[in-house]
């Protein structure tokens, strides 16, 4: 007698309306014989669908498309991310933020102290002086030569001094704009755009030199998936279409969608890069983590078939089984199919499954579990 011939059994055995509960929630009844389309029913605890650790989605029709799976980084856009550095050698005397702090554009992060910044302070402090003094002897001058008391080239001497007095305090005004300068020899950082401190690398107290990173803040909303594709494959991925993302180690998956890519080849890796932008239904992203993609070729051959996303489908004694949502909120069938092909993303399915109903395609190891603590009861 086979596996499934003894839960069939088992079930004869036991009180038809009895219902066992796990810890769960979930209720149970032995699985039938397996063949294709043969089912039986689970119910869980809604709880489990609004926590999320079960999802259900729509099936839908396609033809069996061949895939291709390349490892991508998560990189941010080039306006999304920023290094904050000292403009000039100086010393960290407050630190205002730490790493994971979001801050917004502006929002100052330290303050350094900088001898360079404040001799800077006292140049224009000299030139505005300097300025002061000549837009007086100018307005002198002028006044003299109404009543022809001085000369043209002293009146052409006096303006010169101003021009050279406000070139030099433009000058020395910019500069300290550009470091920064919050007053004296003090620089303040501020962040260039908005997002999350990601590093900090300095310390209270610790000198700094010139061009040192201080921070590094990154726009979470401006990261994506960089995609290196085969060139001999290139051809074959367009953009607009659409990407399978996938961290196995956490099991999560998501989908994305091809944004453009790069119309050169790597002389090293010989690969063109793909830019995949995550959609709305992907986890939280981190610069520099790596994620599987999969990326749909052209159809390798003709007619749609029943599709669902390859998480859907679990092993059950050698026969893949779906789980299918019923009109009862938390009651699936479980569905033996067959599967005419399945590939990195998707299985497409001969029957089993209609066209119009829902599978789930997260949990369904967690109702495999049920099934098979069901009969062992």
């Amino acid at each position: 007698m086979t596996a499934w011939g003894a839960r069939a059994a088992l079930a004869l055995m036991l009180a038809t309306g009895c219902a066992r509960s796990s810890s769960d929630g979930a209720s149970r009844e032995a699985p039938l014989p397996a063949s294709a389309g043969s089912a039986h029913t689970i119910s869980v605890s809604a709880e489990l669908l609004r926590s999320g650790r079960i999802v259900v989605v729509p099936v839908g029709h396609a033809a069996p498309h061949d895939e291709l799976t390349v490892t991508g980084e998560i990189t941010a856009l080039p306006d999304g991310a920023a290094e904050v550095g000292a403009p000039v050698a100086a010393i960290v005397r407050e630190i205002l933020v730490k790493e994971g702090d979001h801050v917004v554009v502006g929002q100052r992060l330290a303050v350094l102290e900088a001898a360079e910044a404040a001799r800077t302070a006292s140049d224009l402090a000299r030139a505005q002086a300097r300025r002061e003094r000549a837009q007086r002897v100018l307005e002198q001058e002028e006044a003299l030569m109404r009543g022809n008391a001085t000369s043209e080239r002293n009146l052409t001497e006096a303006k010169s001094e101003l021009r050279a007095a406000e070139a030099e305090a433009r000058g020395a005004s910019a500069l300290l704009s550009t470091f920064g300068a919050a007053g004296g020899g003090r620089i303040v950082a501020k962040s260039p755009i908005a997002g999350a401190v990601v590093t900090r690398s300095v310390v209270l107290g610790e000198p700094v030199n010139a061009g040192a990173r201080l921070f590094r803040v990154v726009d979470e909303g401006k990261l994506v998936v960089r995609a290196d594709v085969p060139e001999n494959d290139a051809a074959d991925i367009h953009e607009g279409g659409e990407a399978a993302l996938a961290w196995v180690a956490r099991g999560v998956s998501c989908t994305g969608v091809i944004e453009s890519h790069a119309p050169s080849v790597s002389a090293t890796t010989r690969t063109i890069p793909f830019r995949v932008r995550p959609g709305p239904d992907c986890p939280e992203l981190v610069e520099g983590g790596f994620v599987n993609v999969t990326l749909e070729r052209p159809a390798a051959e003709g007619g749609k078939r029943v599709a669902v996303p390859r998480d859907a489908v679990v092993e059950l004694d050698a026969e893949p089984v779906v789980f299918v949502a019923t009109p009862v909120e938390g009651q699936f069938r479980a569905v033996t199919v067959r599967v005419a092909r399945l590939t990195a993303a998707s299985a497409y399915l001969e029957d089993g499954v209609r066209g119009d109903e829902s599978v789930v395609v997260r949990g369904a190891i967690l109702l495999k579990g049920e099934l098979m603590r069901a009969a062992l009861e």
